[in-house]
Order: C-alpha cells, then sequence, then structure tokens
C-alpha cells in the first residue's frame, strides 16, 4: 500500500510539472510596461535614535513609470520583477522642508491568481537613489550624497485585470532598514511608506 501511495504521489508531481512546463512554453505575454502615481512619507518616528519630540510629515505624490517581466512557474502563480523609475517625498510640517527624491526601484514580486481576473502579490523591493532635493521657503538644496542611499522594503498589495490586456494594481510598501542623512548635520533617518496606483499592460 505505501509503495502504491509513493508511485501515485510520483505520478501526480510529474503530471503537475508537466502541466507547469506546458504552459511555460505557450505563447504568453513576457513583458509589459507600467505608469501610475504613488504617495509616500518618510516617518522620521521610525528613525533611529528615536527624535525626542514627534516630527510630523506630510505625504507628497509622485509618479512611476517602467517595465516589468513575468517568470510563470504555473497557470496561477508567476515572478514579477519590476524596473521602475519612481518620485518619492515628504514634507516637514515644522520647517516647511519638502524632499523630493527619485529611485530606481526594483520590486520583485510573487503573483497568485486567487479569482478569475484577481492575483494578490507580495514581495521584496529595492531601492537605488539616482537624485533626491530639498525645498526649503522656495530655496531648492541638491542632498543626493549626503543621503544614504539603499531602500530595503517590503511590498504587497493585489491587482484586478480590467481589459483583456489592461491590469490595475495596489500596493503598500514599507521600509525595512533605516534610511538617513548621513553627511548632514541636524538631519535623522526615517522608514518610507508607500502608497501606489498602476496600470500596466502587456505585450
Amino acid at each position: 500500500m505505501r509503495k502504491l501511495l509513493q508511485l501515485l504521489f510520483v505520478i501526480l508531481f510529474v503530471n503537475q510539472v508537466a502541466s507547469a512546463q506546458d504552459y511555460i512554453n505557450r505563447d504568453y505575454k513576457k513583458f509589459g510596461v507600467l505608469l501610475g502615481g504613488n504617495v509616500t512619507n518618510m516617518d522620521f518616528n521610525k528613525g533611529y535614535p528615536t527624535p525626542t519630540t514627534a516630527v510630523k510629515t506630510s505625504w507628497l505624490p509622485g509618479i512611476t513609470i517602467g517595465l516589468q517581466m513575468r517568470v510563470p512557474l504555473s497557470e496561477k502563480f508567476w515572478i514579477q520583477p519590476q524596473y521602475q523609475f519612481t518620485q518619492m517625498g515628504s514634507k516637514v510640517e515644522s520647517s516647511g522642508t519638502k524632499y523630493k527624491l527619485n529611485y530606481f526601484t526594483l520590486p520583485i514580486l510573487a503573483k497568485y491568481e486567487v479569482l478569475p481576473k484577481l492575483t494578490l502579490e507580495a514581495g521584496p523591493q529595492f531601492d537605488l537613489l539616482i537624485h533626491a532635493n530639498s525645498v526649503t521657503n522656495g530655496t531648492s538644496t541638491n542632498v543626493t550624497h549626503g543621503l544614504q542611499e539603499p531602500n530595503y522594503a517590503a511590498t504587497a498589495g493585489a491587482g484586478y485585470q480590467v481589459l483583456d490586456n489592461l491590469n490595475l494594481d495596489i500596493r503598500y510598501m514599507q521600509s525595512l532598514n533605516h534610511v538617513g542623512f548621513g553627511q548632514l548635520a541636524n538631519s535623522a533617518e526615517f522608514k518610507f511608506e508607500m502608497v501606489q496606483l498602476a496600470i500596466s499592460t502587456n505585450f
């Protein structure tokens, strides 16, 4: 009986692998483009060390644009790396300073179709700073070299297939590490948080 169960398991496993391989070999749409908007916040109260007085900040809008690629593992499950240009930032209410940061972002999402046209997604995100400005009283200052660049984050969300080849995705991103102004005086570390809404199409 045990050998029969083992044989049945092997047959089912081989069949599943064959089905997945058959799906992978189909003419599916591997690559795509995306365009969207986001709102981000730089939470200095989650920095280290924690400020003695709470720092009030406001969320700022930005845009995201990029490419994506699908790597199917089965009919309902795939890995989707994305390569994006993303604007992030925030406003410190006490000083009126606005931070405007441009990043090259790389989310690597695991996506699963839970219902027809509806997917859930989650994964890590890696951000590399391209350029950063601070604006106070109308005066803009380049703070690119003072900012500690890397941002490592976790992101999760959902996607919906609006049309045959048009998808709508919403996700939330939260920094896992502290980002700070290492070479600037009187500056603290912070953590990013972001909500992003984007449309995408594959070809």
